[in-house]
């Protein structure tokens, strides 16, 4: 699945005589895709919670990756990369259809920012909670432990690849 907008499209939205460097730009790019169509790849943690939308809109393969508690925690700590538990009581449709469960103790840690490892721990249970709601409505989904796709990446991205009808190249196992 490539990126479908087409150039004519693209002159619209960039804004041609406002930013003309950008328009042709984004020009150029979507010429070059409308022949070497390319899959764009969205990395974002906290676009997980939108995965089944963007899958819905977009008509993405989405690949989950399950991190082991300790290494997600120490990874949230080290990087000082906190969830903004606001933003989530900002979005009652993501609590009310994702996290009813959580809603309280949501809200309490909206009012009361835990320590970075209470609430990394915390982030971790409902991510893994959500996964676990994605895996049963979702079987077409990849879903990778990362400690695996570690130990054996090339087993690993070459499941990934078949399940998602690529080809898994010599040189793709190289790089």
């Amino acid at each position: 699945q490539g990126l479908k907008m087409p150039p004519f499209r693209e002159l619209m939205y960039a804004q041609l005589f406002r930013r003309p460097v950008s328009a042709v730009e984004r020009l150029a790019f979507s010429c070059r895709n409308l022949f070497f169509p390319q899959r764009p790849l969205l990395k974002d943690p906290i676009a997980f919670f939108s995965a089944e939308w963007i899958a819905r809109t977009y008509g993405a393969n989405v690949v989950v990756m399950i991190r082991h508690p300790a290494a997600f925690v120490n990874s949230v700590v080290r990087l000082n990369f906190r969830l903004d538990f606001r933003n989530l009581i900002e979005q009652p449709r993501l609590i009310a259809e994702l996290l009813p469960e959580f809603e309280a103790d949501i809200h309490e840690c909206a009012r009361n920012e835990p320590s970075p490892i209470d609430g990394a721990a915390f982030e971790w249970v409902i991510i893994h909670h959500v996964i676990q709601k994605y895996q049963s409505r979702h079987p077409d989904w990849a879903f990778l432990r990362h400690e695996d796709i570690s130990r054996d990446p090339e087993r690993g991205f070459r499941e990934l690849y078949g399940a998602f009808g690529l080809e898994f190249t010599s040189r793709i196992a190289d790089y």
